[in-house]
């Protein structure tokens, strides 16, 4: 009975937070007497920069599952923090620190705080490996596959149901934004049916958001969940569960193509290759299943694609590359090359950790209206303009410490899904900035490493054969 405590207590606080993943509340009132305070000696900062201290109920999560972690193995906190891939992560965390510490706005505290969210999410990638280190490791990984893919199908309904009614839902509690991001629709239809049998009054189009604080965020969440869907298909024990996933990556792929995010459809085209062409070539054994999924899945993309394809012929990005994609992406470059160029003149340290939006103006090609900037839409640029080239390379060795691990690794399906994903939100990054910005776009990208790392520390050699494996499907 110990054990049984030893093991859930741990694991189960941990698969509460990725249950709370999509529903990220931003406590903020709370801490308005510090925003107000370290707002004193800076009241001109531009308007698009976020001002407010705000945390989320994951954060907490955090701090309590590092706690009790501390607690039950504090005797091998020495030996993990000498680990490599752990020490990259400090060097990183050491680089945004010193080029803040260094710059302009060193004396600003909301930095700080920005600085002490970025290390939970740092936190929760080291938890990963830690928690998932052990010889149930699959068992745990098959219970997240659930509660990953259960919270994924309520999101699936919030988002389907927001762009049937083109209005939230009224669920702020659970995180929800009042305003939606659209595109101008030149008929005003939903889907291909409406020009059939209903008219409409719409101008724009909201693409769907759940409770997330932007489409693209909610598409990268269902890209990191179709994947769990994989997963839950190809073990799955009897036609009931394979039914189950089938239906959920119906929902998922549905919900996707509602959201309209360029980045997340193309990665999840690209991860989706990569990882059904892994298993042909390396996973025989599976191939069958592999066949029956990727024919249900082109199914349900050509359906989403023919009651869409007016709407993604307008939005852009996708089937063709219109004018609103044209000027958005000349606008992204813009970003780009301004990002280019504090790393020119700030070469080691950058302009500082959290002060892209605070230099924009000054070595942006143009002049940009007040209001309409935000951050590079590339995270790899983003990390190299505010913390140079120390932070860049640190930041490029820690996923490199991660993927070196191929070479030695005994593949599995477990670890071609996590390394596929991965390499796809790692395409994400290439296209957009919420994978290290936002709460949710952290989460998502440092469990994805923590759990490609412990799949791949399965070595070479090791005998590990499909009856000896504890699956939770088989109980």
């Amino acid at each position: 009975m110990d054990k049984i405590r030893r093991f859930f207590s741990l694991e189960a606080l941990y698969l509460i937070i990725l249950a709370f993943l999509p529903f990220q509340k931003r406590i903020h009132k709370i801490f308005r007497p510090l925003s107000e305070y370290f707002l004193e000696n800076y009241p001109n900062l531009p308007k698009v920069f976020e001002k407010k201290i705000a945390f989320y109920l994951t954060d907490f999560l955090i701090l309590g599952l590092a706690a009790l972690f501390l607690y039950r193995k504090r005797d091998s906190l020495r030996t993990y923090l000498s680990t490599g891939i752990t020490k990259y992560l400090l060097f990183f965390l050491g680089a945004c620190l010193l080029s803040l510490a260094l710059s302009s706005y060193a004396s600003f505290g909301l930095h700080y705080v920005r600085l002490f969210q970025l290390s939970l999410g740092i936190l929760f990638f080291c938890l990963t490996v830690q928690i998932f280190s052990h010889e149930n490791k699959k068992q745990l990984i098959m219970l997240a596959c659930y509660v990953v893919v259960i919270v994924s199908l309520l999101e699936c309904g919030i988002g389907i149901a927001q762009y049937c009614l083109q209005k939230p839902l009224g669920l702020r509690v659970l995180g929800e934004v009042p305003y939606f991001s659209s595109f101008k629709m030149s008929d005003g239809s939903r889907w291909v049916f409406d020009r059939h049998v209903a008219s409409t009054d719409l101008v724009q189009i909201k693409r769907a958001s759940g409770t997330f604080s932007h489409p693209n965020i909610l598409g990268g969440f269902l890209f990191f969940s179709i994947f769990f869907s994989y997963l839950l298909y190809f073990e799955a024990k009897n036609r009931l569960f394979r039914l189950f996933a089938c239906i959920a990556l119906f929902m998922q792929i549905s919900t996707l193509c509602l959201t309209y995010s360029r980045s997340a459809i193309i990665a999840w085209m690209l991860a989706s290759s990569c990882f059904f062409l892994s298993i042909f070539l390396w996973q025989k054994e599976a191939k069958d299943k592999a066949q029956r999924l990727l024919l249900s899945l082109l199914c349900f993309g050509c359906v989403c694609f023919a009651l869409l394809y007016p709407q993604f012929v307008d939005r852009g990005g996708i089937v063709n590359y219109n004018n609103l994609v044209q000027g958005a992406d000349s606008i992204r470059v813009q970003f780009l090359m301004t990002a280019f160029k504090m790393l020119q003149e700030h070469l080691f340290l950058g302009v500082g950790f959290n002060n892209f939006l605070l230099y924009i103006q000054q070595y942006a090609p143009v002049e940009l209206a007040p209001g309409n900037y935000y951050y590079v839409h590339n995270i790899y640029f983003l990390i190299a303009a505010e913390m140079g080239l120390i932070g860049i390379c640190s930041f490029l060795l820690f996923i490199f410490s991660i993927l070196k691990n191929i070479l030695r690794a005994q593949m599995s399906i477990f670890s071609f899904a996590f390394l596929s994903l991965f390499l796809g939100i790692l395409f994400i990054g290439c296209c957009d900035f919420y994978p290290l910005v936002t709460q949710q776009g952290r989460l998502l990208f440092f469990t994805s490493a923590g759990m490609l790392f412990v799949c791949l520390k399965e070595r070479k050699g090791q005998i590990v054969t499909q009856e000896k494996e504890v699956h939770v499907l088989g109980k």
